[in-house]
């Protein structure tokens, strides 16, 4: 059977430098190629000539990477907007830190605090204006809820209760206005 020579030839991104003196179990050629992006591989003739293999893998990785970045930031930047225009105040926001949602995941029963098994203890964080800040590791998931909660009362409320006397006041000012 009469093989030819593939040497030379672009197959998507791939050139083939070479036979690399393998076969497949059906007996057909395995070339060596190398990538644009400078990556070597070994691809059948078969897998060349019907458009299956088109790089050494490098434009499958782009496209995911691609798709993955431009849906996550799509949906941060909806995210984004939707609080903006709601509830963004001094680079936080009040729906954020009010919720009482928590993750499936939890153990603790309260947002913020986690048992890190490395260490062995609880830990008590808290993010507030756009910084994460770990309040400490302890023994007894009662402390580190405390921790949290104190965190809370010292960061949190002040904002809510400037934002809720801001808002409750804009629209007593408004209904006044009307009349």
């Amino acid at each position: 059977m009469l093989i030819k020579d593939l040497t030379g030839e672009r197959f998507g991104r791939l050139v083939v430098i070479g036979d690399s003196n393998q076969r497949t179990k059906q007996g057909q050629v395995i070339w060596k190629c190398i990538c644009d992006c400078g990556n070597y591989s070994l691809v059948s003739s078969s897998n060349l000539r019907g458009t299956k293999t088109m790089s050494c893998g490098c434009y499958a990785k782009e496209k995911a990477k691609s798709t993955n970045n431009a849906r996550t930031k799509d949906y941060n930047l909806d995210l984004a907007r939707k609080r903006k225009k709601t509830d963004f105040k001094e680079n936080t926001s009040l729906s954020g830190i009010s919720e009482k949602k928590m993750l499936s995941t939890n153990k603790s029963g309260v947002r913020g605090v986690y048992w890190d098994k490395s260490r062995k203890r609880w830990v008590a964080k808290i993010e507030f204006q756009g910084v994460s800040q770990t309040l400490g590791y302890f023994i007894d998931k009662k402390n580190a809820i405390n921790a949290r909660k104190e965190a809370e009362e010292k960061y949190f409320k002040p904002i809510l209760d400037k934002y809720k006397k801001t808002d409750s006041a804009g629209k007593q000012n408004q209904s006044t206005n009307d009349k």
